[in-house]
């Protein structure tokens, strides 16, 4: 039945996906991707943008092929890259470029924004980057807010003026107090931050595009655990991409470092822990096979061979070399960096590293979850392409965690659980919370 078909966009910084879901049938209809190619050339040192109008246009494109084929969706999602903003007028119009997560400028001032406020703050971080720009002049004359890019073309879709943001991105822009779900005012002025700032809305429907109920847009990282946590009481997420990521579901609202807390939906908090290499860890150890295995004339990747050496050495018993996968540090200290220990004259071979690498980034998070006092948990689901297809990484976190380990069925998690939030939203309670959930599948 077509009028229990939802939707979700989810602007990603490479690429932007699609998911559509019928919420009756419990399955995934359709998903769709492109390319986000809307990098601008950075002018200067730190400088991570894109352009909002090309990302528009690629957002408008996927609206298009779900529409094309599923003409009557009655409500739309939105997730995506957390962190960023874009400058918007008192019309709604973009008024400057999008300033991605990645951007590092603002990490000039984070010494003086910390120790004003008592924040943990990072580059990239909405207000971090925006009080970077108040510092050097660089806030558009015409500013009147500033949103993320998927708040933006919430807007555009619906033909509002001003952004409404669910907590989930507010809290990505920094300054913001978990238990009021609120920005926090005295910090702003600490800091002679007087820009408006967007509205905050909770799980509702915030506009209309045609006859489709559009809904606030949600972090990326609640939106995974959303479209990846079946149980939310007794689960715990690890997600792998570039970084990595282990959520779980609370009602606290404090955490100690590295640990943080982030609000979730219907009112509850995740507390979250990242690493900042992650599946990015695998990929620098391919790199380093792959340059040898190129100095030889063969220049195929080695993801493959890579998998196969580890199979066998863990199905033989073999122990792992002892890697510290902090290869980018921490978001707390930068200076941080990786290590490969314990090696010995019978346990330096290629097998034994891979299994290493692996070892460590089960164990980054698994150190993490230890002290989250989330209390006992049973389920521990893993997502992300960095660990679906490795399955020495997966026995390693059911090793660590010591619970039962599920893989979603369905790859776009975030899109997945934007979809499902949209349901969600029409009528936030236990019934269709429990209706959301039942679309999501394990392997």
């Amino acid at each position: 039945m077509e009028n229990f078909i939802c939707a979700s966009i989810d602007i990603g910084t490479t690429t932007l996906s699609a998911v559509v879901l019928d919420i009756l049938n419990e399955k995934q209809l359709d998903s769709f991707n492109i390319e986000n190619s809307s990098d601008i050339e950075p002018k200067n040192v730190g400088e991570r943008t894109q352009d909002p109008k090309k990302i528009l246009q690629l957002a408008r494109t996927l609206v298009k092929k779900i529409y094309d084929k599923y003409p009557r969706v009655i409500s739309l999602g939105f997730t995506g890259q957390m962190h960023g903003i874009l400058y918007v007028d008192k019309e709604g119009r973009a008024v400057s470029p999008l300033y991605t997560w990645q951007d590092q400028r603002g990490g000039e001032y984070l010494y003086e924004m910390k120790t004003a406020t008592g924040y943990p703050l990072a580059a990239g971080y909405g207000l971090v980057t925006h009080y970077y720009n108040m510092k050097k002049g660089l806030v558009p004359e015409n500013a009147y807010t500033f949103c993320s890019i998927m708040d933006y073309l919430v807007m555009q879709l619906a033909e509002i003026k001003k952004p409404m943001i669910h907590p989930s991105i507010a809290a990505s822009f920094g300054l913001f107090d978990i238990k009021a779900k609120a920005f926090d005012d005295v910090a702003l002025s600490k800091l002679g931050i007087d820009i408006a700032l967007p509205e905050i809305v909770g799980d509702v429907v915030i506009g209309k595009y045609g006859k489709t109920q559009l809904t606030p847009a949600i972090g990326d990282n609640q939106a995974s655990v959303f479209g990846s946590v079946k149980d939310e009481e007794n689960s715990v997420l690890v997600n792998y991409g570039t970084g990595s990521q282990i959520s779980v579901i609370t009602d606290m609202n404090t955490a100690d470092s590295p640990l943080e807390v982030r609000p979730y939906i219907g009112g509850r908090n995740i507390v979250c822990g990242c690493g900042l290499c992650g599946g990015y860890s695998y990929q620098l150890l391919e790199n380093f096979f792959s340059a040898y295995a190129k100095a030889l004339g063969i220049e195929d990747n080695q993801y493959k061979i890579m998998d196969e050496l580890a199979e066998k050495a863990y199905n033989e018993g073999k122990e792992p070399l002892t890697v510290s996968t902090l290869f980018k540090g921490t978001r707390a200290d930068s200076d941080l960096r990786g290590s490969v220990m314990n090696i010995g004259t019978d346990n330096f071979t290629p097998e034994q590293l891979i299994l290493g690498f692996n070892h460590g980034m089960a164990k980054e998070l698994y150190d993490m979850y230890r002290f989250c006092g989330a209390g006992e948990k049973t389920t521990l689901v893993a997502s992300g392409n960095g660990v679906q297809k490795n399955k020495v990484l997966q026995r390693y976190l059911e090793n660590l965690f010591g619970m039962t380990l599920k893989l979603p069925a369905k790859a776009e998690e975030a899109a997945m659980g934007a979809a499902m939030y949209a349901f969600y939203c029409l009528d936030p309670n236990s019934e269709t919370l429990s209706d959301a959930k039942a679309c999501i599948e394990y392997k």
